[in-house]
């Protein structure tokens, strides 16, 4: 029975462990999405006022 005993108590230690390493890993995801998110926010942005230049040089505005 103290086999049994030491592998719940493993088990019981383990678990938490596990679930913040998971959580730990989730959130860097979240932040490297992020950082990619925002380049490519900062990239359209850049296009969209390289069309209204474009667009109001040929207008001669």
């Amino acid at each position: 029975m103290g086999g049994f005993g030491a592998l719940m108590s493993l088990i019981i230690f383990l678990i938490p462990l596990i679930i913040v390493i998971y959580l730990l890993k989730w959130v860097m995801e979240i932040r490297n999405s992020s950082e990619i998110q925002v380049q490519q926010n900062k990239e359209i942005i850049s296009l969209l006022r390289d069309i209204k230049e474009s667009h109001v040089d040929s207008n001669g505005e």
